[in-house]
């Protein structure tokens, strides 16, 4: 079986978002051995989009009276960037669509750089269509279109200099950025959705990697998508290239799979009211039960071709949070060729 790695998505929202968390996390995920942290980008995000995506923390730990904090991740990786010192920095995944191509390329090219080549660059157009698109006046109809333009405009100016590009929305004439990123020709490039075919095209085209969420896919998907991602590749050129694949799925591990599940189910049921019947059919493509539930899990995604599993742990607290992690790394890593941090 193919070597695959872990990683943990930082409390840089949710629930019980806080500066000391994310520091612990990413302390801890690196003493652990994971290979990454992750960080999702949401420049707008209210309470109501909280309600509906619970993916740190859990719907349980909410207060009545919760402020809908999301901290920032270009800025939180930098801060990482200072304090770690192997652990991956990955964007799961910046929202392209809303910040100028000539801002993303200086502050991902400086944070490669400060890091010392330690960024995955996760990527996509971004949500929310009735509140970020609608938010920030960026046409949703034309969002794909706009995320190609400024991934390629991206890539000019992590390459070139001077770097030009002329598009129907991403214009800029002999710009002159300093420094490149560490990595050459540039960082790894994810993107983040499910198997479509437009998707299945940006991710053979111009990404190294693809973010399939486990929401929408389960391991015969995954392969499915896999499969379709390389033919594409081969008939365009790229022969033979090696895309990761990372997986964000939902996460909980307990001593039985009834204790997990206890906890888990409010966060992974968005609508009471539309509750799933059969609890087996949403478990299928989580992470959620004992260590040796967990690891059966692991064990068909890996076959399907998931090389890196990005963990939304379902947590209650801080603490749970940690003791999960180091759970997981007792009783769940041994039984794998793992990627670490080390």
């Amino acid at each position: 079986m193919q070597k695959i790695a872990f990683g943990v998505r930082l409390p840089i929202g949710g629930s019980i978002p806080s500066v000391e968390g994310v520091r612990k996390v990413a302390l801890e995920s690196e003493r652990l051995g994971y290979a990454s942290v992750y960080a999702r980008d949401n420049l707008t995000w209210t309470t109501e989009q909280q309600l509906m995506h619970v993916s740190e923390g859990a719907r349980d730990s909410m207060k009545d009276d919760y402020t809908p904090v999301h901290y920032e991740p270009v800025v939180v990786f930098a801060y990482l960037a200072s304090i770690t010192q192997k652990i991956r920095l990955v964007f799961s995944v910046a929202c392209l669509d809303f910040r100028p191509a000539i801002v993303w390329a200086k502050q991902v090219a400086t944070l490669d750089a400060m890091s010392n080549g330690r960024v995955d660059f996760g990527i996509s157009p971004g949500g929310w269509k009735n509140v970020a698109y609608t938010s920030f006046g960026v046409p949703w109809e034309e969002r794909g279109a706009i995320c190609d333009e400024t991934i390629y405009a991206i890539k000019e100016l992590w390459t070139k200099t001077p770097a030009s590009f002329n598009g129907k929305y991403v214009r800029f004439k002999d710009v002159v950025q300093y420094p490149k990123p560490v990595q050459k020709p540039c960082p790894p490039i994810l993107f983040g959705a499910p198997a479509n075919p437009g998707i299945i095209r940006r991710v053979a085209e111009y990404c190294d990697g693809w973010f399939p969420d486990s929401s929408y896919v389960n391991p015969q998907k995954i392969a499915e998508g896999v499969e379709k991602i390389k033919e594409r590749a081969e008939k365009i050129g790229r022969t033979n290239k090696q895309f990761s694949v990372h997986l964000q799925v939902a996460t909980c591990v307990a001593k039985t799979d009834e204790e997990a599940w206890k906890k888990s189910k409010r966060t992974m049921v968005v609508d009471e009211r539309n509750a799933v019947k059969d609890d087996a059919a949403l478990l299928d493509n989580k992470l959620i039960g004992s260590p040796a539930t967990i690891v059966k899990q692991v064990e068909r995604y890996s076959e399907a071709g998931v090389t890196d599993f990005e963990l939304l742990f379902v947590y209650l607290t801080l603490d749970d949070l940690l003791e999960q992690m180091n759970i997981l790394t007792r009783e769940v890593f041994p039984s794998f060729s793992m990627r670490t941090s080390g």
